[in-house]
């Protein structure tokens, strides 16, 4: 366990803003941290190694196509919804599919330094759970929630920026 697992921790699980979170380089989209840290119990939460997943085809049909969990997250990060519609294969995080639902490219949150911009993205599962992922230039923050768990969405969210905040202004990130 390291610091970063701490972090996501103190900001995200152990107050119940998320079930699961995690903070990655923005220029991979590899995670270097994950919560909850105990037993390194967040990395089952978000990250299941590439394998074949059945996606649904416009003719309704499926077929097996090789999901890569931060290919899709790049795919979010960087897909105009508006000008290329919908990712072919959706976001796939600890190997559960969400999607996106709302992508801000200029959310502006306050911290002790000054303004930021942020941007995010939100992202549903049925049942009431999602993800929300912030980016700073740096970093990509995911926190993983559950309404069913008395985590409302935007808890988390707000969770998940502030965690942003603070890594931009006491961590360079």
């Amino acid at each position: 366990m390291g610091q970063w697992d701490e972090y996501l921790d103190e900001y995200l699980v152990t107050p119940g803003h998320a079930f699961g979170a995690a903070i990655g380089n923005l220029s991979d989209m590899q995670f270097f941290a994950a919560s909850p840290s105990a037993g390194d119990a967040g990395w089952g939460l978000v990250f299941a190694d590439p394998q074949n997943r059945p996606i649904m085809q416009d003719d309704g049909t499926e077929k097996d196509t090789m999901i890569t969990e931060s290919d899709t997250l790049k795919d979010a990060i960087e897909r105009d919804m508006k000008t290329q519609g919908p990712s072919p294969t959706g976001l796939w995080i600890g190997g559960l599919k969400y999607k996106v639902v709302q992508r801000d490219e200029a959310f502006e949150a306050t911290g002790s330094k000054g303004e930021h911009k942020f941007l995010t993205i939100s992202a549903a599962r049925p049942g009431k759970k999602g993800a929300h992922i912030v980016c700073t230039e740096k970093a990509v923050i995911v926190g993983l929630y559950d309404d069913e768990k008395n985590q409302p969405s935007g808890n988390c969210k707000s969770a998940c920026i502030d965690f942003a905040v603070w890594c931009k202004e006491e961590a360079d990130l």
